[in-house]
């Protein structure tokens, strides 16, 4: 059984040192930045560092801007207790999500329209990593 856990990005250095090694993808609502493990040696338990975002500039209210953020972690951590996806996160070092689509009030965005959209993130990156 894989035993991921999630860890937070923190630190001003961290996260420039990230930026700099990063790949990005995109669709209509999100971004996703991703650094790939070096090694995959250890498959059974690791580390994942990750953070989400929404720009002020998207959502001008704190309050969805706080929901989002909430519903990405909870869909991160979905996915890293569903033995299936946890595989596929496994490959990676660093994620960032940013959430760019925002609606006009807190009630109007679902876990289920957010985690489908992270999925479609995460497919991506690994379709990068497959042709590397």
């Amino acid at each position: 059984m894989i035993k991921l856990e999630l860890k937070s990005i923190k630190g001003k250095k961290k996260f420039n040192e990230f930026f700099k090694s990063a790949k990005k993808f995109y669709l209509n609502d999100a971004a996703i930045f991703v650094t790939y493990k070096n090694d995959t040696a250890d498959t059974q338990s690791s580390v994942l560092e990750y953070a989400v975002t929404v720009r002020k500039k998207d959502a001008k209210k704190a309050i969805i801007r706080n929901r989002i953020k909430r519903l990405l972690r909870v869909c991160l951590s979905q996915f890293a207790k569903n033995e299936e996806t946890a595989e596929k996160l496994i490959q990676f070092d660093k994620i960032l999500i940013v959430w760019a689509n925002t609606p006009k009030h807190h009630k109007l965005i679902k876990l289920e329209q957010v985690c489908p959209v992270v999925e479609n993130l995460i497919e991506k990156a690994l379709k990068f990593t497959n042709n590397r």
